[in-house]
């Protein structure tokens, strides 16, 4: 299956493509589409989790083009936003609920949605059995969000015991056995807040 390739060009003459791709049988093949407006990458703070989304606009010249985006698993389509052509910016999934489309004759816009995927940990349940370093469950954790391949970036704004940000998230364990059957989404907000830590996905 091919994906889908857009680009635009800001007001400030930055160059962005975004691109979208299925996660499984992906022919590695991009059809160049145009967008109907510019997107818009948003982020929005819900307690200790700051989840981001990117609105896109695509411009739809068959009736039904983009129906594929519509599907029932919010990682089957992934989403990349890249500057200048190489520079990762933002990646996503596209979600399906989020996929809507008017009831005319083409041509005209469709408006997909695809998020971070921090919001989805609320359809996952936790479970834990035994210690864990903070790092192992951050990863347990965000591995529901499909983001688990990335680097936990970690500032630290005091020092404990010898701890520094190199190592704080490996030095420090916990027993969080007890949070097994709660969604991913609570247990990760309620561990952030209890170190009054924060949580985004950036760059």
């Amino acid at each position: 299956m091919d994906g889908y390739k857009f680009r635009f060009a800001s007001q400030a003459g930055s160059d962005y493509t975004i691109n979208l791709r299925p996660t499984t049988g992906w022919s590695g093949q991009y059809k160049s589409r145009a967008m109907g407006a510019s997107p818009v990458l948003r982020r929005e703070r819900n307690g200790a989790i700051l989840g981001s989304s990117l609105t896109l606009h695509l411009e739809c010249l068959e009736d039904g083009e983009y129906a594929v985006l519509y599907t029932s698993s919010p990682y089957e389509w992934l989403a990349e936003l890249y500057l200048n052509g190489n520079v990762l910016v933002w990646r996503g999934y596209v979600s399906p609920e989020l996929y809507s489309a008017p009831d005319m004759a083409p041509p005209y816009d469709v408006e997909i949605i695809a998020t971070d995927g921090l919001g989805e940990l609320k359809r996952a349940s936790y479970a834990q059995d035994g210690p864990m370093t903070l790092h192992d469950i951050l990863k347990a954790l965000l591995n529901t969000a499909q983001q688990d391949d990335l680097p936990i970036m970690w500032r630290l704004d005091y020092t404990s015991d010898g701890c520094n940000g190199s190592n704080y998230l490996t030095a420090v364990s916990l027993d969080l056995t007890s949070q097994s059957g709660r969604s991913c989404y609570d247990v990760l907000s309620d561990l952030l807040a209890s170190m009054h830590a924060m949580i985004m996905y950036d760059g």
